[in-house]
């Protein structure tokens, strides 16, 4: 599928809301949902591989469901959301106040990630890196 660049614009735009946002908790089950607090709920669901960056630590790379993943989001519990991007690729990264990274690439076969908020908000990294954008 792809993307027409102004859905991903688009799609960049409502992600940069993130910001502020305050990673509060995760649960790992079909991937990784990562729950963010702060002006509203959102969530991200994670399920393509993805990479880790750490501050005085090499990089991880690897599939959403591991010891590995949640040993290195315990440590990005009740830091801050500084940005958010979007490539054109739809690699998704969000960067936090304690100098970390996550990066999740989209992928060919599955959805990799998909944020959701408690207003209504979908936005869908599909199969091929295209954007579905659902709004309330």
């Amino acid at each position: 599928m792809s993307t027409v660049p102004e859905d991903r614009d688009h799609a960049g735009r409502l992600l940069k809301d993130l910001t502020g946002h305050q990673f509060i908790g995760f649960r790992m089950g079909c991937g990784v949902r990562v729950d963010l607090g702060g002006p509203g709920w959102c969530e991200i669901n994670i399920e393509g591989s993805l990479r880790i960056l750490l501050p005085g630590e090499p990089e991880w790379q690897g599939k959403p469901l591991s010891a590995e993943v949640a040993t290195r989001l315990l440590r990005l519990l009740n830091t801050r959301i500084t940005t958010v991007g979007l490539a054109p690729d739809s690699t998704l990264t969000i960067s936090f106040d304690s100098r970390a990274h996550v990066i999740v690439p989209a992928d060919d076969m599955y959805e990799a990630w998909q944020l959701r908020s408690d207003e209504g908000l979908l936005i869908v990294c599909t199969p091929g890196g295209g954007i579905a954008i659902w709004e309330p």
